[in-house]
């Protein structure tokens, strides 16, 4: 049994399509519940004339007109049959306008009807390839043509937008370098990983969110104004505009899988798409609430400042609030890095030991070096770290940091020392400044000489931060011990 607040949708559906018969079926079910629908009736009366029946068209314009005798549009098409059953007794030029098929709702009942008087030209469907455009800057033309789409095809959006959520959660997540398993540890190993893995974890996402978000969208249109909402149409309507913030970010994963060799290293680029990716992303998530609001006002019969109030001023305030907390969050962490307990934890590896602050974290290691090879340590805001590396080969690490410092695009400055000591070790080194966009950043290098296995160790500090996190610093030189 068909839902009598989707028998006028399906009705309208059947116009365009020029089903006017299985349109009228539509509309006598829906009006045996509600007799006195002026719409409903409008809608029928376009149908019988486009049949042919033109004395039951005149009937029903004829209801409307008595239901509502300032319905324009129905005076029209009453006069425009009586024309015709009496041409020459009509004076054709004094019609302003021809019979449309638009009712008073704003809404397009049927294809318009061609007169030869004055008749308007019908516009041009859009050429469906264009949707992504006619979706980001002509959401109206979008949700007026491109929301009837298969079911197969719309589970396919629902799909990108759990995808495109689980790749903003690995996005957020890249900095908690925790030893906890996480969805970023498992996603980041390999592309080979990070695609089967994050496509069947969008399965269960975009379940949870098509329920509960959906539920939680269709709520908000009735709160417009929108009345009894069909939970199908409001469901498209939700799951589109949000593909405005999802296809930029899968759309930039597939480039990152093409460029780069595994997810970690492109995560740990600092190349200018991830500077301003975040300022993009925000852009577009404030875009997809104006999207949403206007699919809102095309699909429903809501109120236009309940609309904005409740899709677009509340849905911003929102993102601003929870932007304020993450800053806060990220401060706190900061200052609490700040605070040294005394209390301390000694870190074992295969090749050494050491103590460190018990608030400091194992990070993970840029070019994906192997846990074994290497380990960096820290406080959790990752503004100063410590890497300690084996090499089997003795001449590897000069070789190694030689060619780092001199392809790195933002090192700035190199300072070169033949003897050098960190801790209970002697060696040489280097001091290397560094001014990539995240900041101005010192790091110390010290390559151990005449020892089994050879280490070398880095030590980089944002600027300002060396004197906060010396105390950790130096009980990892004091406590280093190879074994």
């Amino acid at each position: 049994m068909i839902p009598q607040e989707q028998k006028l949708s399906l009705a309208k559906e059947a116009g365009r399509k020029k089903n006017y018969a299985e349109a009228i079926q539509h509309i006598n079910s829906f009006l045996a519940e509600d007799p006195d629908n002026a719409e409903a009736c409008f809608m029928r009366g376009v149908a019988f004339y486009h049949l042919g029946n033109s004395e039951d068209a005149r009937s029903d314009f004829a209801r409307v007109l008595y239901q509502q005798p300032d319905h324009k549009y129905a005076r029209q098409w009453l006069d425009k049959i009586d024309q015709e059953r009496a041409p020459a007794t009509i004076n054709t030029f004094e019609y302003d306008s021809e019979p449309s098929a638009a009712s008073e709702y704003g809404q397009t009942a049927y294809p318009e009807y061609e007169s030869p008087v004055r008749a308007k030209p019908v516009p041009s469907k859009p050429k469906a390839f264009l949707w992504p455009f006619y979706l980001y800057f002509r959401p109206k033309v979008f949700f007026e043509h491109f929301t009837d789409c298969s079911s197969a095809l719309m589970g396919l959006f629902a799909w990108m937008m759990g995808l495109g959520l689980c790749i903003s959660r690995v996005d957020f997540y890249f900095y908690h370098h925790g030893k906890r398993l996480s969805l970023h540890d498992i996603a980041s190993q390999s592309w080979g990983q990070f695609w089967p893995y994050l496509g069947a974890y969008a399965i269960f996402v975009t379940i949870i969110v098509y329920l509960i978000g959906g539920w939680w969208y269709r709520l908000r249109i009735r709160f417009s104004g929108g009345g009894k909402v069909d939970a199908y149409v409001s469901r498209r309507v939700y799951i589109f505009s949000y593909q405005v913030f999802v296809i930029p970010i899968i759309i930039r994963s597939i480039f990152e899988t093409f460029c780069f060799a595994t997810p970690l290293e492109a995560k740990a680029s600092e190349s200018l798409l991830y500077d301003i990716f975040p300022i993009i992303g925000a852009i577009l998530l404030l875009w997809s609430s104006y999207i949403s609001y206007r699919g809102v006002r095309v699909c429903f019969e809501v109120r236009k400042w309940a609309a904005r109030i409740w899709f677009i001023i509340i849905p911003v305030l929102y993102y601003a609030a929870l932007a304020a907390f993450v800053i806060f969050l990220a401060t706190y962490a900061v200052f609490s890095s700040l605070q040294e307990t005394g209390s301390t934890q000694t870190v074992t590896h295969k090749h050494f030991t050491f103590q460190m602050p018990e608030e400091w974290v194992q990070f993970r290691h840029p070019d994906n070096k192997s846990p074994e090879q290497c380990m960096m340590v820290g406080p959790k805001t990752s503004c100063c770290v410590t890497g300690i590396t084996v090499y089997n080969n003795p001449d590897e690490p000069d070789q190694y940091y030689e060619k780092k410092s001199k392809t790195s695009k933002e090192t700035i400055k190199i300072e070169r020392y033949e003897n050098m000591r960190w801790g209970n070790y002697s060696g040489h080194g280097m001091k290397v400044i560094h001014n990539s966009r995240s900041g101005k950043s010192t790091s110390i290098i010290f390559i151990a000489e005449n020892q089994s296995p050879t280490f070398a160790i880095q030590e980089a500090c944002m600027e300002g931060m060396d004197t906060v996190f010396e105390p950790g610093l130096e009980m990892i030189r004091e406590s280093f011990q190879l074994k």
